[in-house]
Formats: C-alpha cells, sequence, structure tokens
C-alpha cells in the first residue's frame, strides 16, 4: 500500500459500523491498529488496520485457539471485555478479559498474548489477575510495563465506585509483580471503567469511561504527576459524551483510546450506538466513532477538547492525511476457513450462524415497530443481516430497509 499525495480525507462516523464496541487504537509506524470486543463470539479479537483513520480493512483474528479463549459456558453477553492492543519493542500486546459470569462477581480473567507481526503467530496466554475488566497495558518511558484495570468490588456499596487498579508487569517472568495501587476512585461520575495510561509532557494522563455503557456513557480524563496519582480530574469532565443531547445520532459516547498521528494531532476512538428513529434501541449494537481532539490548557490544567464542539461526538468531519486505496483484503477468509461450520463468527455469511443475531433483531423489531414478526419480515430480516454481515450493505441501509419494513 503505497503512499499518494496528501489531500483532505473525510471521515464519516461511525469509521467500523455495527458489532464493533469498545475499540483500542496504537499506531506502528504509518499504519493504525484498532482492535474491538468480541464478547462470546469466536474467534477472539477483531483487529482493523488503516494508514488514514478513514479507510479500515480486516487485519486479523488474534484469539484463535481454545487455549487463548476459553468460551464454555460462556453465557450471552460476556466473554471477550475491552481488549487493548499496545506495541513496544518490536512487539505487540494484547491484553483480555475473559468474562464468565454476568453475576455481580463476573469472575473476571486477564490474560496476555503478543506477537511480532499483527497477523501472528500469537502466544499462548499469559494468566494477569482476576481482579476486575477493561485491562490496559502501559509502556513506560524507563521501559517498564504496568496493568491497569478497574477493581470489581462486589460490596454493594462499592459496586460502581471500586475504582481503577495498577500493578507492574514483569515480561521476563511473565507475570505480574511487586505491590497493587488503587490510582483512581470515581467521584464526580460513578463506574470507572476502561483504562488507558498515557505520558505527555511529564504528566500522566488517566482516560476513563464513566456512566456506564449506556445512556449516560461518558469519556472523562485526570492527570498526575506520579504515575500512582492521586489523580485529578480535568475542569471540563467529561470531555466527550451524548448523554444531554438525545438528539444526536450518535449516543452512548464513552469508552475511548487516544493516538497521536506523525503530524502531532490527536484522534480519540470510541464507542457509539445509533438508535432506530423515534426509539431507544440501537438494532446495530455499540459501533466504533472517531474525534480529532486537542490539549488545551484551563485553570492550569491542560486537558481534552472535542475538536469543533462541546463534548458531543461529530458526525464527520474532513482533515489532511496520507491518502491510499486498501487492497481487497482476503486474510479474514483465509484466517477463518477452518472454522467449523457451526461455530458462531460475526463476519461472512459463509461462515456466520445469524440465527442469534436474527432472533435479538426480530425481537427488538417487534418491539419498536409494533408489528407481528410474520414470515415476510422474518425472510427480510435474515437477508439483510447477512448482507450487513458480508459488507454488501452499510449499517445505514441496514437500519433504512427495516425501518422501511416496520412501516409497511
Amino acid at each position: 500500500m503505497d503512499h499518494v499525495n496528501q489531500q483532505p480525507v473525510r471521515i464519516q462516523n461511525p469509521i467500523l459500523p455495527g458489532f464493533h464496541p469498545d475499540p483500542s487504537v496504537v499506531r506502528v509506524g504509518d499504519t493504525y491498529y484498532l482492535a474491538v470486543s468480541t464478547f462470546q463470539w469466536f474467534p477472539g479479537v477483531a483487529v482493523y488496520q488503516s494508514r488514514d483513520l478513514a479507510h479500515w480493512s480486516f487485519a486479523a483474528f488474534p484469539l484463535t485457539r481454545e487455549s487463548q479463549l476459553p468460551l464454555r459456558g460462556v453465557p450471552d453477553s460476556c466473554g471477550i471485555f475491552a481488549p487493548c492492543l499496545s506495541w513496544d519493542g518490536g512487539t505487540f500486546y494484547l491484553v483480555y478479559t475473559v468474562v464468565k459470569t454476568d453475576s455481580v462477581w463476573q469472575d473476571t480473567d486477564n490474560y496476555l498474548v503478543t506477537a511480532s507481526e499483527i497477523t501472528g503467530p500469537w502466544s499462548e496466554p499469559v494468566y494477569l489477575n482476576s481482579a476486575g475488566f477493561d485491562p490496559s497495558l502501559f509502556h513506560d518511558a524507563d521501559g517498564r510495563k504496568w496493568l491497569v484495570n478497574r477493581d470489581c468490588d462486589t460490596r454493594g456499596y462499592l459496586q460502581d465506585r471500586g475504582g481503577i487498579l495498577l500493578r507492574e508487569y514483569d515480561p521476563a517472568a511473565r507475570r505480574l509483580t511487586g505491590p497493587e495501587y488503587r490510582i483512581y476512585r470515581s467521584t464526580k461520575i460513578i463506574g470507572a471503567e476502561g483504562p488507558h495510561l498515557y505520558r505527555k509532557d511529564g504528566w500522566y494522563y488517566l482516560l476513563l469511561a464513566e456512566g456506564g455503557t449506556d445512556w449516560n456513557h461518558v469519556a472523562t480524563l485526570a492527570r498526575s504527576e506520579s504515575l500512582f496519582g492521586p489523580y485529578t480530574c480535568a475542569p471540563n469532565t467529561p470531555f466527550l459524551t451524548s448523554r444531554d443531547a438525545p438528539e444526536l445520532p450518535l449516543q452512548k459516547a464513552g469508552h475511548g483510546c487516544l493516538v497521536e498521528t506523525p503530524d502531532g494531532r490527536w484522534y480519540l476512538t470510541h464507542l457509539v450506538g445509533r438508535p432506530l428513529p423515534g426509539t431507544r434501541r440501537c438494532v446495530l449494537g455499540r459501533e466504533t466513532a472517531l474525534q480529532e481532539v486537542r490539549w488545551t490548557e484551563a485553570g492550569g490544567s491542560s486537558m481534552l477538547a472535542v475538536s469543533k464542539s462541546c463534548a458531543n461526538p461529530e458526525l464527520a468531519m474532513e482533515f489532511i492525511a496520507f491518502m491510499y486505496t486498501p487492497e481487497n483484503d482476503q486474510k479474514m477468509v483465509e484466517m477463518t476457513a477452518s472454522i467449523p461450520s457451526g461455530s458462531t463468527t460475526p463476519w461472512p455469511d459463509e461462515l456466520v450462524n445469524v440465527q442469534p443475531v436474527f432472533n435479538s433483531v426480530t425481537s427488538i423489531l417487534k418491539v419498536a415497530g409494533g408489528i407481528d414478526a410474520n414470515a415476510d419480515i422474518k425472510a427480510l430480516l435474515s437477508e439483510n443481516v447477512i448482507q450487513l454481515c458480508a459488507g454488501k450493505i452499510t449499517a445505514d441501509q441496514f437500519v433504512e430497509n427495516m425501518v422501511a419494513a416496520t412501516k409497511q
């Protein structure tokens, strides 16, 4: 993929429509890689690649063996929570949670796998801890590596205020080492999760998702002069949300990850949902969007702000970037060709078991549209789900088709 002259790039959100939640992004040279949650689906963690942040193609499934992804007995909406993809010293690091139960205790086992190439081979997993979900690995300037994750405190009065835990990872011993530190506890907004650490201009910055991954979802930023805290929230907390603007097409904005471009600009990949018109039902699930952000100063504190609006996510934007034309990418089909036909996966039609998706969306449409899901509607829905999974129609076309069906 060769670069050509710089020219304007138009970003249309979501950049990854349909079932692409909890995005984690990293830049390696001039290529961006983005990993998303896959929950109870196998293979695990979908990774995409781009040269311009606008055009994405499938890159890899890092978790292709049962030894990496033990999903037996995992209920719906459990499994892989919020993977974090990072790069350091010629190695990709992927940390992820396998949530075993949807009870208050959750049973959150965290693992780490590594590879020298995004396409693998990926290592056998290193067990890290079971303290809470949404692990993220921070590579500090001194070469030390630190794991941060949500603390799933099961005591009733602390379930939404458990905070964020920090502990050092020893790559030689392949295990966590030293004491555990609680570096943040939710105060302004409850439910801190999705932590990512960054170091900039002598400060440590802690990027968080708070408010729950629904209509009150937000992205917040806190900073400290010490890795171990205390971390103080920025004055404009939250710096990204759609909770106060129900008319926006992009709702549930939050759970973000930062990346810096080669020319020093900053972007945030984050989660959104798009409700059907006149409803609060996002039939395509949680999707990935992108915002340009800028660092600003207020009251002596550095903070992030969405570039063109006041905390609300932008539906579209333009910027100057290197453009390229992605090649037709067959890696996904090649890597999943050996999956047994009974496996469930959200990818092309010849590999997908659409029945769980079909049943779920049918139920939603019955409520949202007030229809009796008859045979014609079921057939149309099934056809559209398959075409969406195969990339033959866009998410917007899927929504338009199903909304039109409810009005007939």
